[in-house]
Formats: C-alpha cells, structure tokens, sequence
C-alpha cells in the first residue's frame, strides 16, 4: 500500500490565502510496506549463501575443478526476483487548483460569457484514468489553473518516501470563498494519483480565499516592474498625501529601504497588508443626524467606516438635542448579498438576501449620551463584487420612540437627595430603522489560518490500494 499525504503550508487550520498570492503545497508518497523480521532473516541468509558461494567459486578455479552447480545461482535470481516484487509504481500524479461555483438556478442565472461560465465537461473523458478535479462536485468550475504533472513513473520500495512540492499563482480577479444563498464558491487544491494497473484517485484540499477590492489599481503591472518599485510613493497615493520623490538618485550606491530590487522579488502580500493597513487605520470622523417628522432624534458619530474582519466598531449617540424620547436602540451587523441585473432569473424577484451578524440593544430612556461596540465575527466574508452577486455590509440601527410625552425625573442639586420615577404601565412606541454602509476587508491571511475552523472534515491523505 501506498499513502499520499498532502499539506498546504499555511496555518494550523484551514489555509486562506489573498489573490495574488502564490499557494504551495507538500505532496509526500509513502510505502506503507515494511520488511518483516523473517523477510530480514532471510536476507541475512542470502548474503550468506552468496558469501558461501563466491568462497566455492573461487576454489574451483584454483583447483581446476568443475564450477557450483548451476541451480544454486538460479536460486539466487528467484529470491532477488522476490523481492522487486516489493516494489511499488505510481504512473502519474498531477495538481490542480479550481474554483467550484454553485448558484440557485431557480433565482440566478449565468452571465453570457461562454468562455468562463461554461457549463460543458472541461476535465476530458470520463475515462478512469483521467484526471478530472470537479468528478462528482456541484456546480461549475468557474476558474482551473493549469495541471501540473509532479512525476511520471514513481517507484517506491519497502518504507521508502518521496516529497514533491506543487507551487501556483492566483490570480488577482477570484471571487473570494463565500457560502451564499444565491451562490457558493469553494476552492480546492485538487491532487490526482494512478497506480499501476489501477483507476485515478483523487485527493481534494480546501483553502480560503481573500480578496481585496480595487486591489489591482494598488499593484503595478509585473511587466512594468523591471525591478524597481517605489514603495513609499504608492503608499502616499494610497492614504492621499504628498510626498517628493524627485530628489531619489537611482544612481546613490545606498539601497532604498522602500525599494525592493528584482533579486528579492516582489511580495505582494506584504504590500497587500500594508494597503489593507493604510485603508483601515484612517480615520474619517463622520456624523449623522437621525430624524423623523416629529424632530431629530439622536446623532450618530462614527471615527471610521472602513474595518478589517476581527475589528471592534465603535460608535457614540448624542441625545443632547433630541426633540423625540428614545426609549431603546438595537445596533445589528448585517450583510446583504445582492444578485446581478444580468444574471436575475426574474426581474420582479427580490434581489437581495438579508443575514444578521452580530446584535447589540440598550436601554436609553432620559440619557444625554451613550455608545455602542459591535465586534466583527473572523468567519465573515468581505465586502466584494462578482459577476453573479455581490455582497455589501452595513449597521442596522432600530430606535423605539415613544409616542407619548414622558415626563422628565426633576432631579436636585443636592447629591444627597435621591429621586425615584416610576414609569407608566404600558408605553406605546414606533419602531424607526435607518441603515448605514460600511466597508468589510479581509484581515492577515496568516493570523486567519490559525483562527478559522471549516466545517469541510475532509482528509489530508490517501491510501493507494
């Protein structure tokens, strides 16, 4: 028996990489065959028996006598030809990497693009001995990376093992890893094996996927790098700031530390951070004022709109000027996955899907002021825009007014005289909503490997009968 075992070098959970980043994985090919104690003692015997007769041989020349028997060196042959019997041939193994898109054909249709939404069988025949990644999954394949062959013709003896690592790009257009009511895309790193004389196996690794949106307006063409990269100067166009680069002398023998020369390569994820840190770590203090047509109602303060996945959002109401009583307000976490025009199945269908997050609701009655932390859940899935759907988050304020005047608790000077009020026993309110956007980004793809759990059990390794 042979034992395929593959890990994805990303994390001690489940792996989650960025687009554009390059996904490498350890393949390792093992004998589960071992050589057993008689096997070994036979072996011993042999090499006596071979030591025996190379003595034999050798004192026949030199007496002149005839030579051993010839059956005992066909003996010998017999045993050697035993043991390659032990040996075990892999034809070929090949890796691939594809995205699995399934959507509710009741609700969406896809877009007309033939050339990436194509629904026909892309892998080949339905031979046994092809490989063919997306046998037996729903849904289509909306991305496939080349195939990559790691060997041909593997041979592999008695507790014998060999590693091969499988390295690919993705690209920068994915859509990230979602599970949607409308549409579901799964990514797997698909590893295919054939044993002599056997059918195809295949071995399936999940990973995740982050994208950034716009991310490809932050990172310059690979074509027009030629090495050299002005990291400070995308950094300043980023965050909107001025920054004079003309007294660089690409000439002075000193390295730039912003630079990063071709003999070290580009990382894109280490750029891809810090854009995700430029775009988060900005603070934009916006205020809202909520209002109705009996008067205003409470103002909202918001230090930024832009948040990482894991982030705590932080807000502050003033009810200072408030001409309507606000009994409670409930903060919720929402996202809405929404369809495309072009891929609705109905144009009088509802094109949007409502999930709740995260909920907060406190009490507010006769206060001046209070805030509100809603914390970001590390399963969430970013902001982002694909050719079927797309999916926008957004806070979900609720605000209970009373529809009767209350009266107000007189309260004295004095600190030492307490004040009690007794509220009514039945207080008719109005439920008022009013939503606000917000921008959800992926977070470090290494610190996501060791904190995200999937629910996919499926195994690492494979055992070749």
């Amino acid at each position: 028996m042979i034992e395929v075992e593959a890990d994805i070098l990303r994390g001690s959970c489940t792996p989650v990489f960025f687009v554009g980043e390059e996904i490498k994985c350890e393949i390792k090919f093992r004998s589960l065959t071992k050589i057993s104690d008689a096997k070994i003692q036979e072996n011993r015997n042999l090499k006596m028996s071979e030591s025996m007769f190379s003595i034999l041989s050798n004192q026949s020349l030199a007496s002149s006598l005839p030579s051993t028997p010839i059956f005992e060196q066909k003996f010998f042959n017999k045993k050697e030809t035993r043991q390659d019997d032990e040996h075990f041939t892999i034809v070929w193994s090949c890796a691939q990497i594809d995205c699995n898109c399934y959507f509710d054909e009741s609700k969406v249709m896809l877009p007309k693009d033939p050339l990436r939404y194509n629904t026909s069988e892309k892998a080949g025949d339905s031979s046994i001995t092809s490989f063919q990644p997306n046998k037996d999954r729903l849904g289509i394949s909306i991305f496939s990376s080349k195939p990559k062959i790691l060997f041909c013709n593997l041979v592999l003896g008695p507790g014998e093992e060999k590693t091969f690592v499988y390295n690919e790009k993705l690209p920068y257009d994915l859509a990230p890893t979602f599970r949607g009511q409308f549409a579901r895309y799964s990514y797997k790193l698909t590893i295919g094996v054939q044993k002599l004389n056997g059918s195809t196996q295949l071995l399936r690794l999940p990973f995740r996927v982050y994208s950034l949106m716009d991310f490809d307006k932050y990172i310059p063409s690979m074509a027009n790098l030629a090495g050299e990269y002005d990291y400070n100067e995308k950094r300043d166009s980023i965050v909107s700031q001025t920054a004079d680069i003309d007294s660089f002398d690409s000439s002075y023998e000193l390295q730039n530390p912003f630079k990063i020369n071709e003999k070290n390569g580009y990382e894109e994820l280490e750029f891809a951070l810090q854009v995700l840190e430029d775009l988060t770590a900005r603070m934009n203090v916006s205020h809202y004022s909520v209002a109705n047509h009996d008067g205003k109602i409470v103002k909202i303060t918001m230090v930024k709109t832009n948040f990482k996945i894991g982030d705590k959002i932080i807000g502050f109401l003033d009810f200072n000027e408030a001409q309507v009583p606000c009994v409670e307000f409930k903060v919720t976490l929402q996202s809405e996955e929404i369809i495309s025009e072009e891929c609705r199945k109905k144009l009088s269908q509802h094109p949007s899907n409502v999930n709740s997050h995260f909920e907060l609701k406190e009490h507010c009655l006769f206060l001046k002021k209070s805030d509100f932390t809603v914390q970001i859940p590390v399963n969430t899935t970013p902001t982002f825009v694909s050719d079927i759907v797309s999916l926008r988050w957004k806070l979900h304020f609720e605000f209970a007014l009373s529809k009767i005047g209350i009266q107000q608790i007189q309260r004295s000077n004095d600190s030492a005289i307490s004040v009690s009020w007794r509220p009514p026993n039945s207080l008719p309110v109005e439920i008022i909503s009013w939503d606000l956007p917000i921008v959800l980004h992926p977070f470090d793809p290494f610190v996501a490997s060791d904190l995200i759990h999937s629910s996919n059990q499926e195994s690492n390794n494979l055992i070749l009968n």
